[in-house]
């Protein structure tokens, strides 16, 4: 794609942490400093089995998290990178809000590795597509790009070179979803106000894709969930046989207390 040369061409990331704007010793894998990597909530264990978000030490024995135990899911596993905190948050800011767009390269392989090792051995998770939240209307013209289809396509791109595991190779397919009426930021909802303010407010446009198939749904942030929940309800309806999903990073294990992407 052109915008993968532009991109390639002006990320600052190759010489600079994405973090701190320390510039980097040399040439690695993510554009993030020993320091501010250090510093990441990665989720390595103890994950909830449902949704994927680190458990809290009082559910680790159960496996299961709040949320997950007190609602039914429509999607059917879920794959996270780290704790939504200081840092994870800030990197999400500035791809979102600041007009860095090239953050999402990173993020994208990132998620890639994250999958990747779930695929120890060969037995790991396979998906026929890839596809993304997509963002509202007013926000893609707001920020000229959507995030979520970034980090899908980067994502994708990731997977499909392989490290010599085709098996999940998915390609990222556009215009899957597309959403059937605005909503209201999520930021300032409670769980049951979220779930009815994303009811019905994504729609397909590519049933016939679907029918059968196996879809991965990427997004920024999984919290409560009710956002990726109805994408997958969506995804179900229009005849998918399975929908997981990934975000970068989750919110924690906690009772009633989240903060979902604002769209």
């Amino acid at each position: 794609m052109m915008i993968d040369k532009l991109l390639g061409m002006i990320f600052p990331g190759e010489l600079h942490c994405l973090c701190c704007g320390s510039i980097l010793g040399s040439r690695r894998r993510y554009p993030i400093c020993d320091d501010c990597i250090g510093k990441f909530g990665w989720v390595t264990e103890n994950t909830c089995r449902i949704c994927g978000k680190p458990l809290a030490k009082v559910n680790e024995k159960r496996g299961i998290c709040y949320d997950c135990s007190e609602s039914e899911r429509t999607f059917d596993k879920g794959y996270t990178c780290a704790l939504y905190g200081l840092y994870e948050r800030a990197l999400i800011m500035d791809l979102k809000y600041r007009d860095k767009s090239y953050i999402a390269r990173a993020l994208g392989l990132i998620m890639a590795d994250r999958v990747l090792a779930e695929d120890e051995g060969g037995a790991g998770p396979a998906w026929d597509f890839v596809t993304w939240v997509p963002v509202s209307k007013k926000r893609l013209d707001q920020r000229g790009y959507d995030q979520a289809e970034l980090l899908a396509r980067f994502f994708a791109e990731a997977l499909s070179e392989g490290r010599g595991r085709s098996g999940l190779d998915a390609p990222a397919l556009k215009g899957l979803l597309e959403r059937a009426k605005d909503t209201a930021p999520m930021k300032d909802l409670g769980i049951a106000e979220r779930r009815e303010n994303v009811k019905n407010a994504f729609k397909m446009k590519r049933n016939a894709v679907v029918k059968e198939k196996s879809v991965l749904v990427i997004d920024d942030v999984f919290t409560t969930g009710a956002t990726l929940e109805a994408c997958a309800r969506a995804l179900k309806e229009a005849g998918a046989a399975g929908v997981d999903v990934l975000t970068f990073a989750s919110g924690g294990d906690h009772r009633g207390r989240s903060e979902d992407r604002e769209e």
